[in-house]
């Protein structure tokens, strides 16, 4: 497979390729925010007026004191647990004499904990030295006004009932839209404005991306422009809102949370079929399927009365785990792994939890037990299936789809490869249950108590209220006393059009979590929800159609100091797409995109020999990569083959999760090896071919057409002296390739696409490397 990099470059080089290779070089490895040569003023943190436990002592208390006096009764010392009300105020010591309290309400001199920080004596001093955490100043100061306030005690605020907050009155606000006037109030506590609204190009762009994944044409920015009634915006967005590639943007990220995959995992790694339930999950979007009943199928469809076939389909969900096939293994222990992995999905996926903590103890942090662990572990271990499969053994229990039933019934399966049946992982429930037991220390050999299907009652109340199986789970989860469900379906909403939730730690809503940045438009978001039948895409327009969305990206010197990391959203983040978006971006401008629906999953270019160079042996037809050929290679970036032991490699740059564990919130990288990517990966470079073949056909001049690359990448008009710097840049490179015809021939042979003789060789390469130098700009590849 050739690439830019065999291709010799002259040795005169333009300012443009300077400009490019530094913007490039150093756009992945420093994070956008820390772009600018400005040495950001510390600000001294002002003590609250009122401290608020939930705001200003809980985080304390859990970073600090947690580890040896939180709920993990086995680690707990001297008999001080702070986690809880009873514990914090209860009496310590052990003889009448020896009788004090770590908190006494109004008393600092006495409260043995006030004491403690302030000490000096290393035997005396809390946290002790030996644990490498201290107290900072600001802290002591704010932990003994709390107790001079009277040390109020209060629940975890997101075990809180959601109670609808008073939707505050902010003087000379433009906006009557509830979530601007939360954003709106806080800006002024904290003395800041909004930058204003953001171009009308720009934001089409934004919205196109958020809501679809793809970037708007050039007929849809332009009528855009032109159309100036007041709600020419709210058409746009609800274009998008009912556009198959919403759908699938949707998806796109449910497959993180689904743990979704093309292989089993482990060794062998071998194939597994399950397109139809991601086939499915298309299909629930794009009918807007009322979140709560999307996700009940999902868990219990099989359960449902008279479950249809569809909702049978949708139990996939809970069967994307890995699978193992490797001879040796103890089958015992591999089947509890699979249990355990929906225990965690459940918990990350639909409470933000970090569940996974109490699997071999009393959680250190939370207020969920090693029981509460195994308990809702039991509503998953009733599933009819072997910890290990024979060599090339499709997965018990599955559900047979015939071809005709495709064709009559399940027509959102788009059976393109025509199978005459399709054996898909389903869930099943046991005739009879198999008992769960607490496992010492996680170990599937050492079961102790038994336990049966339950909830925390920290959450709320399970026994007595609801079935004991997986059924009785969703109700309760979607329960409207449930006070997680709402808040975290929201706010991964919320991240989804702002690149982070109002709680930035979507997967732990737990003491360990970040605190909500504005926790009454949070629970407002949750209300809004629930009372408008869990539709994700009312949320969804009432997000992006706020002030708030459509503010300028714009980033002032006063911003940066006293909000570097735009928590108050003053102005609109400035968010590099992610990785099947920055691809799929190039096939839509180019031409190249294949919008088909649906189907098996497909094999565009990577690497050759990379999978044949990683496994160990085996592998049956996953040993060796076979490139699709046609217009698969040009599907959208979620159809891509993903084998868990070697995932698309191009994507995982982009920081793709590796789909072993169920994600709610992927990483944001900046590393060299992204530039090489953009300048070297095949697909990108045969964009950029195809870019200037349709460019070359549609226009009549060279500035035409880098004009029209240009806007196709950026969604705006050129700039002149932008315009001048790439038009040098072809001139060189046109060049450059008229004395090295060889050159030319070799970067116009790249990909399957093809070639046109529309211009000379020279003319067409030149071009191509306009396009590249266009998709490897910051803007191109970025949100803002």
């Amino acid at each position: 497979m050739k690439t830019v990099e065999q291709i010799t470059f002259s040795s005169k080089v333009s300012p443009l390729i300077i400009i490019a290779t530094v913007i490039v070089s150093f756009l992945f490895i420093i994070p956008f925010s820390c772009n600018f040569e400005k040495k950001l003023v510390a600000k001294t943190k002002a003590i609250p007026d009122k401290v608020d436990f939930n705001l200003h002592i809980k985080p304390i208390l859990s970073d600090r004191c947690f580890k040896c006096h939180g709920p993990d009764a086995a680690s707990r010392e001297a008999g001080l647990r702070l986690d809880t009300e009873e514990g914090a105020f209860a009496a310590l010591g052990e003889t009448e004499e020896e009788k004090h309290y770590a908190i006494i309400a109004g008393d600092v001199e006495n409260s043995t904990l006030i004491q403690r920080i302030y000490s000096e004596d290393p035997a005396e001093i809390m946290p002790t030295p030996e644990s490498n955490l201290t107290v900072s100043e600001y802290e002591k100061t704010v932990l003994k006004k709390w107790v001079a306030q009277g040390a109020e005690w209060k629940e975890h605020w997101s075990f809180l009932p959601i109670e609808e907050p008073e939707i505050p009155k902010v003087e000379g606000a433009k906006s009557t839209q509830p979530i601007d006037l939360f954003i709106l109030k806080e800006l002024q506590n904290q003395g800041l404005k909004s930058v204003g609204q953001a171009k009308k190009e720009h934001l089409i762009r934004r919205v196109t991306f958020s809501l679809t994944g793809l970037p708007p044409t050039i007929a849809e920015i332009d009528a855009f422009l032109q159309d100036n009634n007041p709600d020419a915006y709210e058409r746009v967005v609800d274009r998008l809102l009912t556009s198959d590639a919403y759908a699938e943007n949707m998806t796109a990220s449910w497959l993180d949370i689904a743990r979704y995959a093309d292989s089993h995992g482990y060794q062998d790694d071998l194939e597994r079929v399950m397109f139809p339930w991601r086939d499915w999950v298309i299909h629930a979007f794009k009918k807007n399927m009322p979140y709560d009943e999307f996700v009940t199928w999902q868990l219990a469809g099989d359960l449902l009365p008279n479950a249809t076939k569809e909702q049978i389909i949708a139990t996939g969900f809970n069967r994307n785990h890995k699978i193992t096939q490797e001879g040796g293994v103890i089958p015992e222990e591999y089947r509890v792994e699979y249990v355990s992995d929906r225990t965690q999905t459940f918990a990350t996926a639909f409470l933000g939890l970090t569940y996974e903590c109490a699997k071999c103890h009393d959680h250190k942090y939370d207020a969920i037990a090693q029981k509460d662990y195994f308990s809702l572990f039991s509503f998953f271990n009733n599933v009819p299936e072997k910890g290990l499969i024979d060599y090339g053994e499709i997965p018990e229990p599955y559900v047979t789809l015939s071809k005709e039933e495709i064709a009559e019934t399940l027509t959102f399966i788009n059976n393109a490869d025509t199978l005459e049946e399709i054996k898909l992982m389903v869930m099943q429930e046991m005739s009879e249950p198999r008992q769960a037991h607490i496992l010492a220390r996680g170990a599937y050999d050492k079961p102790t108590t038994p336990v049966d299907p339950d909830m925390p009652k920290s959450i709320m109340e399970f026994s007595g209220k609801y079935r004991q199986d997986r059924l009785g789970l969703a109700d309760w989860l979607f329960s409207t006393n449930n006070p997680l469900t709402a808040r975290v379906t929201v706010n991964r909403l919320w991240q989804q059009c702002f690149g982070k939730g109002i709680v930035a730690t979507p997967d732990d809503f737990g003491n360990q979590g970040a605190l909500p940045t504005h926790p009454e438009l949070l629970d407002w978001l949750a209300i809004e929800l629930t009372d408008n039948a869990w539709d994700l895409k009312y949320i969804l327009k009432k997000i992006v159609l706020s002030d708030t969305y459509k503010q300028s990206a714009k980033v002032t010197e006063e911003l940066l100091e006293i909000d570097p990391a735009n928590n108050y959203l003053a102005r609109a983040p400035r968010l590099r797409l992610p990785a099947e978006m920055i691809r799929d971006h190039a096939l839509a401008i180019s031409g190249l995109l294949d919008k088909t629906i649906g189907g098996p999953s497909v094999k565009p270019y990577q690497p050759d020999g990379l999978w044949a160079e990683t496994i160990g042996g085996g592998g049956g037809s996953l040993s060796k990569y076979v490139l699709d050929k046609g217009s698969k290679i040009y599907r959208r970036s979620i159809y891509t083959f993903w084998k868990r032991t070697v995932p698309p490699p191009s994507m995982m740059i982009f920081d793709a999760v590796s789909r072993d564990i169920c994600s709610a919130k992927r990483p944001t990288t900046g590393t060299p090896l992204q530039a090489l990517v953009m300048l070297n990966d095949p697909q990108i470079i045969e964009a950029a071919r195809v870019l200037a073949y349709q460019t070359i056909e549609e226009k009549e001049t060279e500035k035409e057409r880098i004009a029209a690359m240009f806007r196709l990448a950026t969604s705006r008009e050129i700039k002149t002296d932008e315009l001048e710097n790439l038009l040098a840049f072809f001139e060189g490179e046109k060049l450059r390739f008229d004395t090295k015809p060889e050159a030319a021939k070799s970067l116009l042979s790249i990909g399957q696409y093809p070639i046109k003789e529309l211009l000379s060789e020279s003319e067409i390469a030149a071009y191509t490397m306009v396009a590249s130098a266009i998709f490897n700009l910051d803007e191109t590849i970025t949100r803002g």
